[in-house]
């Protein structure tokens, strides 16, 4: 049914128009500051200063030494498609410049009161420009300020409260601006970058020589240690920077950096390349982390697809898909090459519960050991002298799987799927007022973070407790973890940590959740810890297993272990099945 009076087109109301605009470009704090620093970036500032107030709410202010704004031009500034970056239809054909649209600041005015304050080098007198969105009034004059620019935005969203409605909270707003620096930082190595919040400097990159540092300050040392460097070419393309090997994976995609000539972006196809690359170097569900740098003729690809700029088109996708495959394989492979063995596990002379390292693995990372309070040996939670009955313990393939021969059949258990599964199976069995047998740390591991924990005497410390998880705060920026439930002994302790405070940064408002997330946490840390096989140990995961309800003379329980009797053995050998 059609109506009887279809409305009529009418030409929007110029500031209606420009908050819809700005609604593409402005979604939150953190694009305010993107936007900002781009602009100081592209005006060649070799100092950034960025200070914020409230989560971003109340205030943003970035200061730099740019090449500045003529005072001529401060008015046009704040007007739509206005840029000083772009001349002619060849110049949007190849884009060298981070910003180009015009859109940044007219767009901030739309939904926020502005003032921008600047001074060109050959100056001698700056000029500032104040803009309210409510009452479209206009103030300007000479000011006092050295050559660059500062720009300085509040009251975010003050003219549009439906939109302010959305915003999160403060800590969350300025955790968003805190990575978006972040990978600003990261993609102009010789630009000082510092950032404050309510008052207090929580970074502070210096203008140093060698990307290294930056990447360092940032990743920190354990991403250097552990990281491959690359430097790929072709004809016409170049990769560099910096891939996490084997061991170096978090449980989400916080850490991976991709610049497209030093601009951020987001690629679907391209995350798929590195993806397939690390997937069988990682574990299921877990995520590379990388710092990586994709340059090319501007030409090859278009910018100017989207207002915030993440996405862009490349001309030859496939070619550069293929190209960021094969040198991250290549990398990783360079890195280990080699084969899996089948090797013995047997107990060291004169000890009952240990046995000699597999050949071929490395070292296990015994400081954690040294982190621990000695405990009863009845109450560690693996432990072992002797295999379940009726089982005899064979060997081990790749520090993965272990063989055991048992009533003439032989079993095929996979270690992380057995240790995830004994947690699981603990944690669900865990009463309401219950919580995991724990030990304190001689040492405890801290963390320094940019934010702080969230309700520090309510819930999120009391499920941490329940779980075995002590955390308490060592001043300003550090988090200490003082005791570890007995399941994680062989954990690495620092990326437990990590983990911890990664997921803690974003919610944990809702109990069951938040519960789930520390389980999965857990469970991750406790199948990955041990980069080696003993015999006490694998003696009492078996163990662990019947306890846990696992019939271990059943044919198979997908994910954990299977049971091949002589039949089926036969069969593999002579028909290959």
């Amino acid at each position: 049914m059609y109506p009887e009076n279809p409305q009529r087109i009418r030409r929007l109301p110029e500031i209606l128009s420009n908050q819809i605009a700005a609604g593409e470009v402005i979604e939150r704090p953190a694009s305010i500051v993107k936007e900002l620093v781009e602009n100081s970036l592209d005006a060649g500032a070799r100092s950034v200063d960025i200070q914020i107030e409230r989560g971003g709410t109340r205030m943003v202010r970035v200061q730099d030494d740019g090449s500045g704004i003529h005072s001529e031009d401060m008015r046009l500034a704040l007007e739509s498609h206005a840029t000083s970056k772009l001349h002619t239809t060849e110049d949007l054909l190849s884009i060298r410049t981070l910003g180009f649209r015009g859109e940044a600041l007219s767009s901030i005015a739309a939904v926020a009161r502005i003032s921008i304050i600047s001074s060109t080098g050959n100056s001698n007198t700056a000029w500032s420009i104040g803009f309210d969105p409510i009452t479209r009034d206009f103030n300007t004059g000479p000011a006092a300020h050295p050559a660059g620019t500062t720009v300085t935005v509040s009251n975010l969203f003050y003219s549009m409260p439906a939109r302010k409605k959305f915003l999160r909270s403060e800590r969350t707003e300025f955790i968003y601006i805190l990575e978006t620096v972040k990978r600003l930082a990261l993609s102009a190595f010789d630009t000082a970058v510092r950032l404050q919040h309510n008052g207090r400097v929580l970074m502070d990159c210096r203008d140093i020589d060698s990307p290294d540092n930056r990447v360092r300050d940032l990743l920190g040392q354990a991403f250097i240690d552990n990281a491959i460097e690359l430097d790929c070419r072709n004809d016409s393309l170049r990769l560099w920077g910096w891939i996490g090997d084997e061991t170096m994976h978090r449980s989400q995609v916080d850490r991976q950096y991709l610049y497209h000539n030093n601009r951020i972006i987001r690629d679907r196809k391209l995350n798929h390349a590195i993806r397939v690359a690390y997937s069988e170097k990682i574990p299921p569900g877990r995520y590379p982390v990388y710092v990586l740098y994709l340059e090319m003729d501007p030409s090859l690809a278009d910018v100017n697809v989207h207002p915030a700029k993440y996405e862009i088109r490349f001309r030859e996708t496939r070619e550069i898909h293929d190209f960021i495959h094969g040198c991250i394989q290549n990398a990783l492979s360079g890195q280990y090459a080699g084969s899996a063995r089948i090797a013995p596990i047997t107990a060291v002379a004169g000890s009952g519960s240990t046995c000699e390292d597999i050949p071929g693995i490395a070292e296990v990372r015994e400081f954690n050991r040294d982190y621990l309070h000695p405990v009863p040996k009845s109450s560690s939670y693996f432990t072992g002298d002797s295999p379940p009955a009726d089982t005899r313990l064979l060997g081990s393939v790749g520090n993965r799987y272990v063989l055991a021969e048992r009533k003439e059949c032989l079993l095929l258990i996979d270690v992380a799927g057995a240790r995830k599964f004994i947690v699981r199976t603990r944690l669900e069995k865990l009463g309401a007022e219950e919580s995991l047998v724990s030990r304190p740390l001689l040492v405890p591991v801290s963390i320094h973070v940019s934010y702080e924990l969230p309700d520090p005497e309510g819930g999120f410390q009391e499920l941490c407790r329940r779980f075995g998880l002590q955390l308490d705060y060592a001043g300003p920026g550090t988090i200490l973890l003082r005791t570890i439930p007995l399941i994680l002994e062989e954990a690495d302790l620092q990326r437990l940590l990590e983990d911890i405070l990664e997921y803690s940064a974003i919610s944990w408002t809702e109990r069951t959740a938040s519960s789930l997330k520390l389980t999965r946490i857990l469970e991750h840390h406790a199948s990955s810890g041990s980069s080696r096989l003993e015999q006490g140990s694998v003696n009492a995961l078996l163990h662990q297993l019947v306890l846990a309800g696992l019939d271990l003379d059943a044919n198979a329980c997908p994910g954990i272990w299977r049971r091949l009797d002589c039949k089926e053995l036969a069969e593999i050998i002579e028909h290959g099945v």
